[in-house]
């Protein structure tokens, strides 16, 4: 039960580098991005081979080298032979990836190729791995398509150059101290990068099909590299870039679209504000053709996407119904459970852990706030067995000192008896003969934890030198630190009883595959209060069903409960009363519907 290093990878980001780092990935290649560094990638050749290095920028398809030669052909010597030079270069082409070099170094020659019989033989150094050869003119600085070539010679018999085609120039916009992107993502087969030092605002997206080369031509192509600014009324730091029917900018004050028709090159490019809400730093969530951003104001977290009656992006505002979850907080990381529950964990900076559950197709939505005996810092899901897993990072404190622990929260949605579900913090399980005293709990050491030992919840155990003494040998074991969950409604009101007192006559709970709980009535909630009232006042009474509470008989599992539970639950004089549900134990609880019998008495 003890942790093993798998892999350990040496590299040169500082620790206080990896919360600013943006990545994109493609297959086994990850794109690293930091204003302070290069561009890096992080390559994947197996479970324990791994590669970081620096991203070369610009064609790796070697020119030909040295100087071409020429050998002139003069069929004619005549009065009126009027020689005139012309002046060549030549680009090799490879075959693995069809990238195109920069040009060899130019040659000149004269020769007078009006006159019938002469011509130019251009000759190269074969280039290895080159599939086909490109040769130009160059005249007054710019170069025009004569032609290609299969071998390493061409004949030039007074060829008109096409001056619309020219060869890539090397260019190399990202790879400087101050000019090293911040923000990176893929689109339409290029490799877009964001944000430098000096230009918050600028964008940067490499040639088409070829990824980290930022060449362009002279004149411009359909496939060249594009740099553009981001013009608004203030110079807006670019955030975000999230590749979606367009490429959608998001920046501290507002929203750009980046398209082109039929599609983005350097002549066909179209920005277009799409509102004025910015976007804070922590990483979008992406879904489907929506993305979950989060306000740069106001902490709250909005959806994006493509609206074709608007033709353009719109968003909603998801907290609406929960604000107080938010106002005053920031969100710092997200991540998104498609499977089994459709659901965003939402880390705020003060350690808890906003969930969300949302359907979008039934536009619902609902708010609940995850705490734990430590502090939320990161989350991340990841497809396992056809599941998505959460994974987060919680700071614990451990003996006086604090300890960052990667843990990952069960799936509760596929377990068969309590033994296999999980509601404890930080646990750790055993399966196997009876035992008494469970060991490898270092990570709890001094800590007052919980346990499930053959379906009877333990509570109380204390933890030394990494072991806990059970009550009773048990053979199927989970251990953790415990807490409790709760759930409270809105307060029954209806036409005519504001302001009346109310009382709770009756109670029919619902429930599946449940253990545990209690029941009680609750005062509402005042603004930003996330824990019933009732929790702290010890003059609420909670009842507690026997038959969710009974003790499991030894080495034999109690069987979860599903149905309905009815309840009466003791007078009150309160003018609005809801219903407040606990979990106090490490068992599950599912909730299907509350329906309490409200009785209302006179003004």
């Amino acid at each position: 039960m003890g942790i093993r290093l798998i892999y350990n990878l040496d590299n040169t980001i500082l620790m206080d580098q990896v919360p600013d780092i943006d990545f994109t990935q493609s297959s086994d290649i990850m794109w690293l991005a930091h204003v302070d560094r290069p561009l890096q990638r992080l390559e994947r050749y197996g479970h324990a081979s791994w590669l970081i290095r620096d991203a070369i920028i610009g064609t790796t398809a070697p020119r030909p080298s040295p100087v071409p030669t020429v050998a002139v052909t003069s069929a004619q010597s005549t009065t009126d032979f009027f020689p005139a030079p012309r002046t060549y270069v030549v680009t090799a082409t490879r075959a693995s990836d069809g990238q195109e070099s920069i040009p060899s170094l130019p040659v000149t020659i004269s020769n007078d190729l009006q006159l019938k019989g002469n011509f130019n033989t251009i000759s190269w150094t074969p280039v290895v791995g080159a599939e086909s050869y490109t040769i130009y003119q160059r005249k007054d600085g710019i170069d025009g398509l004569l032609g290609t070539a299969k071998t390493a010679s061409f004949v030039d018999d007074n060829i008109g150059a096409d001056y619309l085609e020219g060869p890539p120039q090397g260019l190399n916009p990202i790879s400087a101290v101050n000019k090293y992107p911040g923000k990176v993502t893929l689109h339409e087969q290029r490799l877009v990068v964001a944000r430098t030092k000096t230009k918050p605002n600028l964008i940067h997206m490499s040639r088409t099909a070829d990824l980290q080369n930022f060449d362009r031509s002279k004149p411009i192509r359909a496939s060249d590299s594009i740099e553009l600014t981001l013009t608004a009324r203030q110079v807006n730091e670019v955030q975000h870039l999230l590749p979606l029917k367009g490429l959608l900018v998001l920046t501290g004050g507002g929203i750009f679209s980046i398209k082109g028709e039929p599609y983005i090159g350097p002549s066909t490019l179209k920005v277009t504000p799409e509102g004025y809400r910015g976007a804070n730093p922590t990483r979008p969530v992406l879904l489907d053709d929506m993305a979950f951003f989060f306000s740069a104001k106001g902490g709250g977290v909005r959806t994006l996407g493509y609206e074709f009656e608007a033709d353009g992006y719109r968003g909603s505002d998801l907290t609406v119904f929960a604000p107080h979850f938010f106002e005053g907080y920031d969100i710092v990381d997200a991540a998104f459970v498609e499977y089994p529950q459709r659901s965003l964990f939402m880390v705020r900076n003060d350690g808890a852990m906003v969930v969300m559950l949302w359907e979008r197709e039934q536009q619902v939505w609902g708010m609940s706030l995850i705490t734990t005996d430590g502090l939320f810092e990161q989350a991340c899901a990841i497809t396992e067995g056809g599941v998505d897993a959460l994974y987060v990072v919680v700071r614990r404190l451990v003996k006086g000192n604090w300890r960052r622990f990667v843990e990952r929260m069960a799936n509760n949605t596929s377990w068969e008896t309590e033994d296999d579900s999980c509601h404890l913090d930080s646990s750790r399980s055993y399966a196997g003969p009876p035992i008494k005293i469970v060991g490898g709990l270092h990570h709890l050491e001094g800590r007052t934890v919980s346990a499930v030992a053959d379906g009877a919840a333990l509570t109380g155990l204390m933890v030394s030198n990494g072991l806990v003494n059970l009550p009773r040998p048990a053979s199927r074991i989970r251990i953790g630190l415990p807490y409790e969950g709760w759930i409270t409604t809105l307060p029954s009101v209806v036409e005519g009883s504001r302001g009346r007192a109310a009382q709770i006559k009756d109670l029919v709970v619902g429930m599946e595959r449940t253990r545990g709980v209690e029941f009680a009535a609750s005062r509402p909630l005042t603004y930003g209060e996330t824990v019933p009232r009732s929790a702290a006042d010890e003059a609420v009474e909670f009842f507690e069903p026997p038959l969710l509470l009974q003790p499991a008989p030894l080495n034999k599992a109690v069987k979860p409960f599903t149905g309905s539970v009815q309840a009466e639950l003791p007078a009150t004089d309160w003018r609005e009363q809801g219903i407040v549900i606990r979990q106090r134990h490490p068992l599950p609880a599912t909730i299907l519907g509350v329906y309490p019998d409200v009785v209302y008495g006179n003004k």
